[in-house]
């Protein structure tokens, strides 16, 4: 079992989680992290895609 076979473990089960977005090999401040771990909002807001001069 080789270091990329554990990364894709891990994207596998982080990707359904609610707590948090997983992105691989994302670049941040000229470096790469193996697996970047975002927040996602704990509250879901109805048309949080669309601009507020839509939604108005």
């Amino acid at each position: 079992m080789d270091e990329k076979h554990v990364k894709a473990l891990l994207l596998t089960l982080l990707y359904q989680t609610q707590i948090y977005f997983a992105q691989s090999e994302r670049e941040l401040n000229r470096k790469y992290p193996d697996i970047l771990l975002l927040e996602r909002n704990p509250i879901a807001l109805p048309y949080e895609h669309l601009s507020p001069s839509i939604v108005e």
